[in-house]
């Protein structure tokens, strides 16, 4: 089988790459920049996803599309969108190819409490968010319209060895240094994560079982923000944590707006304040997918990496 990789040079495309050629598929990895490497079935193939030069792709059995643009708002929406429509242009039902789009569960919004699953209402905040979801509204569409396969995952914050995104890593240096204190409850408010490898796995699933085809899942894994410190305690060492009232945090972050730098931010404390989930019961249901790793074990192998390298 014959596997196109859009972000393939990224955190979790590389991660998506390593496994599907470990299995036997030969594959391509887009790239701006051409890439050496030995592996004959792993190669990385010159072109540029926003200016739509890259080969042919109807030759492909598989299209993943992990590209994604974090920063840089200005290039969201060409990236997220444009690109893809350009991309879906170029194929047809006869050419046999499975898209597989990676989105975000930020297309939903965010949403403090409560359960989330495939069937609740898009509501994005923000440039990355309101992109990805036009995004994904195109590929299904585009898809029916002409008769091409597809399957959309939807992960929550995807973390692991390796990652550049440093917000996890700083999080558990502040409660291995004992800073890191609680807001309200603990045991009210979940922290949503789910391991690299276990999104590798869906897209192992999309792939190869029948029941993704035209199908949408949430790829996530919860615990409790006590559970989760408890966890990096454990792992990385730390004093115990002190607990504040949520309406004297809510203050001091209010005062902090004057201070340049200043650690606690609104976002920060929405962040750490949110009791929802989100649902992967249609991934099981469907696929049968039960996580390999987990949240917990994968945060236990997270820690252990940053405490070797630290």
């Amino acid at each position: 089988m014959r596997v196109m990789i859009f972000g393939g040079t990224g955190f979790i495309g590389k991660a998506i790459a390593d496994k599907l050629y470990s299995v036997g598929y030969q594959v391509d990895i887009l790239s701006r920049t051409r890439e050496s490497n030995t592996q004959l079935q792993l190669r990385y193939v010159a072109g540029d996803l926003i200016e739509g030069s890259y080969p042919a792709l109807n030759g492909y059995d598989v299209i993943v599309n992990c590209a994604g643009e974090i920063r840089a708002e200005d290039f969201m929406r060409p990236l997220h969108v444009v690109a893809v429509e350009k991309a879906l242009d170029t194929l047809s039902a006869r050419c046999g190819v499975h898209w597989v789009q990676i989105s975000s569960v930020g297309v939903y919004g965010p949403r403090v409490e409560g359960i989330i699953d495939e069937g609740d209402e898009f509501k994005p905040v923000g440039s990355y968010e309101e992109t990805k979801a036009e995004g994904e509204i195109l590929v299904r569409e585009r898809c029916l319209e002409k008769g091409i396969p597809f399957t959309v995952l939807r992960p929550s914050n995807v973390f692991g060895e390796g990652m550049p995104n440093r917000s996890l890593a700083q999080l558990l240096g502040m409660i291995r240094k004992g800073i890191f204190f609680y807001i309200g409850n603990p045991n009210a408010y979940t922290m949503n994560y789910v391991y690299v490898e276990d999104v590798v796995q869906m897209v192992m699933l999309a792939i190869t079982n029948p029941n993704a085809r035209n199908q949408d899942f949430i790829i996530s894994d919860c615990v409790s923000q006590r559970d989760f410190v408890q966890i990096a305690r454990e792992e990385l060492g730390g004093r115990g944590t002190l607990q504040a009232p949520g309406s004297l945090v809510q203050a001091i972050s209010r005062f902090g707006t004057f201070i340049p730098g200043f650690p606690l931010t609104n976002a920060r404390i929405s962040a750490l304040t949110l009791s929802s989930t989100y649902s992967t019961t249609k991934a099981e249901h469907l696929l049968g997918y039960s996580a390999n790793v987990g949240i917990v074990a994968g945060l236990r192998r997270y820690c252990r990496h940053l405490k070797a390298n630290a």
